[in-house]
């Protein structure tokens, strides 16, 4: 057995996988605040608007933005379907409004408003919007 010890700032986001033993501890007097959850083997970020405003594209893509990411806001409309893909860089998605369902690791998540997915490099992934409700999203890409 090994360990490593990781100190995270604010906006650092790691990536444990399903199945690693390990733990957290609050290094300072800051309070901390997580905002990641897997979901299946999807790590799915909530956006919090108490640190970055109101659930808008423009907020959040500010926020992907002090983090490195290049923005693109897109809008897919009801019954879009984004066949299985891959991206040669690590990106997010962030759902504005709608119902997107992501399929990804062999498995599929609905994310709703507020939900930040992270879709690694090189990943096979796919997407379908849900409902009557066009989807917005914010594409960011490193």
């Amino acid at each position: 057995m090994f360990c490593i010890k990781v100190i995270l700032q604010a906006g650092d986001t790691i990536c444990v996988p399903i199945g690693i033993d390990h733990n957290t501890a609050v290094v300072g007097p800051a309070p901390v605040v997580a905002l990641d959850a897997v979901k299946g083997d999807m790590l799915v970020e909530k956006w919090n608007k108490s640190t970055g405003g109101a659930l808008a594209a423009e907020n959040v893509a500010s926020v992907l933005q002090s983090r490195g990411y290049r923005c693109l806001v897109e809008q897919y409309d009801p019954g879009t379907v984004m066949h299985e893909h891959a991206h040669d860089e690590p990106r997010k998605d962030a759902v504005i409004s709608g119902r997107l369902q992501v399929g990804m690791f062999g498995k599929e998540v609905v994310l709703v408003p507020g939900d930040i997915i992270n879709i690694p490099e090189g990943i096979d992934h796919d997407a379908t919007v849900l409902g009557n409700e066009p989807v917005v999203l914010v594409e960011a890409a490193k």
